[in-house]
């Protein structure tokens, strides 16, 4: 949402490899109470919306009317003196005045075009501070979709007032790029085995592309302690018409939900669905990043079952099963056989 828009932590394992499962599902994204032990802690009561939340939303409705109306002096004015405004490719702008002019020149030059937002998720890492993700998408003067894309932001509370700090976009994606390429290969670096595991159980997950290569299949199983092993199936597919990536879950034990998929710099965001196999609907968002190839990073925030608040799941560790060892062993020496024609080997006896 900035320059793409001209006219146009530290790592660690969960301990409980069930609530791991509630995330890497993605799709079914919470699991029943049953999760919790009876004497743990309880999941908290849905709360209502901060109010601080409900300001800064306000405010990037305020930013995408200012921009829909081409006034770069309304848009400029929802920065901070010395934000920052980040493309994909690390382009940067900064300063107020200088996005001021950024965007006066994006209006001037560029044809005419609208802006629709919406927000993923906010968090608040001081109450003065927030981090928001979300995404938008670029219309032409007659409605039809010129691209989408994603963004992040920081902003601040100054004076009683939400500003931005930062504003970053992710990837974009026009409708012209849609067709010709072939958007779930982002995504193919989750082909592969890969295991958490823990003191209290295991998970083990596999996925693969599908016959046609127009969906990637991922297989999982959960082992808690002695109880029954829970299994399940999630599909991961382009959806042409929103021009989104989505996924579709299912579980043993007949739950089923499903996946938004955006990107954000090097992290995908996924706003996920669903209902358990009890009838609780459920709802969660989660990131998901690529380590390095044989490490994937996973976090669950937002987390809703039924009508009760689970608590946020912090960034867990998955990595590449390593294959199994080559369990052949080499003949002894004199049952080997020699090449035809090779020497008899001296004996060692005197």
């Amino acid at each position: 949402m900035t320059i793409r828009l001209e006219r146009q932590s530290g790592v660690r394992r969960w301990g409980s490899p069930l609530l791991t499962f509630a995330c890497i599902g993605i799709g079914l994204v919470a699991v029943s109470r049953a999760t919790y032990p009876q004497d743990g802690p309880k999941p908290q009561a849905v709360t209502a919306v901060p109010s601080g939340e409900v300001e800064l939303r306000n405010q990037l409705k305020a930013l995408y009317h200012a921009y829909n109306q081409a006034d770069a002096k309304a848009v400029s004015a929802r920065f901070t003196d010395d934000a920052a405004l980040i493309d994909q490719d690390g382009g940067e702008v900064r300063g107020r005045d200088a996005i001021g002019r950024h965007y006066a020149d994006a209006f001037d030059n560029g044809p005419t075009c609208k802006i629709a937002g919406e927000v993923d998720t906010v968090r608040f890492l001081t109450p003065d501070v927030a981090s928001v993700l979300g995404h938008f998408q670029l219309e032409d003067e007659a409605g039809a979709a010129l691209s989408t894309g994603q963004y992040s932001l920081i902003a601040v509370r100054k004076g009683g007032e939400w500003r931005l700090a930062e504003l970053r976009d992710g990837s974009t994606t026009t409708a012209e790029s849609a067709d010709k390429e072939e958007p779930l290969r982002e995504l193919e670096w989750l082909v592969g085995d890969w295991v958490d595991e823990g003191e209290d159980g295991k998970i083990v997950t596999t996925v693969r592309w599908d016959e046609d290569q127009k969906f990637l299949v991922r297989k999982y199983s959960v082992q808690i302690g002695g109880a029954p092993a829970r299994s399940g199936t999630q599909w991961i597919g382009w959806d042409p018409q929103a021009k989104q990536i989505r996924s579709w879950v299912f579980d043993s034990e007949g739950g089923f939900g499903q996946g938004q998929w955006t990107r954000s710099g090097d992290s995908w965001i996924i706003k996920a669905g669903g209902v358990t196999g009890d009838g609780l609907t459920t709802s969660a968002t989660q990131v998901l990043e690529s380590v390095n190839k044989d490490a994937i990073k996973f976090q669950s925030i937002d987390r809703i079952v039924g009508t009760e608040l689970l608590p946020d799941i912090d960034e867990v560790l998955l990595v590449r099963k390593p294959p199994a060892p080559d369990t052949a062993q080499p003949a002894p020496a004199s049952e080997r056989k020699r090449p035809a024609g090779a020497a008899t080997p001296a004996s060692d006896r005197p």
